[in-house]
């Protein structure tokens, strides 16, 4: 199956969703912000493997099968080739150390306040994400949602990331509110996803690439946070 961004855990808040614009903080923004409640979301414990599928365009209907099947033996070729790489990260703690990095990066910003909360939300549902929203004390919420995959050979990780307002200060800057669900995009005052890819990994230096990448991905969101558009 093709590695689509953020699809694997249960569409939480549509982060994944394409067509979403990103949405930067402003300095008034910024400045109101008070204590931000910053929460990791990460499902997965190993990464999931597949294919950057074949251009479909063109060929009609016959095309189609055709692609179809080569990609089908395209992905069961790189599962086999992955199990080497994947048992290589035997041990690694991928949740444990998005958590470090995240709380050493983003709890560590000048411009705002991030208080990293110490475990990862490892349920990674909308159900989930709500319940953590509201029973949050701040005054907004930050959820970072990450996952990763080996695609086509290469190492990716993608993530988005939006910060929630709970308070009348903050609601002032949605910029298209919906009272009805606090978790609907049109209340992020902050939303943006993110990116990192290496390529032609092997179960030599998968580790130390996937460490590289976990702290690739929450520098760009320190530093994006910590700036304003």
């Amino acid at each position: 199956m093709y590695f689509r961004p953020l699809i694997f855990l249960g569409i939480v808040l549509t982060l994944g969703a394409c067509a979403t614009p990103p949405k930067f903080l402003s300095k008034p923004e910024q400045a109101a912000l008070g204590t931000v409640d910053g929460i990791v979301v990460a499902s997965q414990s190993t990464p999931r493997v597949g294919i950057t599928p074949s251009n479909t365009g063109g060929g009609g209907l016959l095309g189609l099968v055709i692609f179809g099947i080569a990609d089908g033996i395209r992905t069961a070729n790189v599962k086999a080739e992955s199990v080497p790489i994947i048992d290589a990260l035997q041990g690694f703690d991928f949740q444990a150390e998005l958590l470090a990095a995240t709380t050493a990066r983003v709890g560590a910003l000048s411009n705002i306040k991030v208080v990293v909360r110490p475990t990862v939300d490892t349920v990674g549902t909308t159900s989930a994400a709500r319940i953590l929203y509201d029973e949050s004390k701040e005054t907004s919420v930050l959820l970072f949602v990450v996952g990763y995959g080996l695609i086509s050979g290469d190492l990716v990780l993608q993530a988005a990331a939006r910060i929630y307002p709970k308070s009348p200060e903050l609601n002032q800057f949605r910029p298209k509110p919906n009272d009805k669900d606090p978790l609907d995009i049109g209340n992020a005052i902050y939303s943006n996803k993110l990116r990192v890819s290496i390529s032609s990994v092997t179960p030599a230096n998968i580790r130390a690439n996937l460490l590289n990448a976990i702290n690739q991905i929450t520098a760009q969101l320190a530093a994006d946070l910590n700036s304003t558009r």
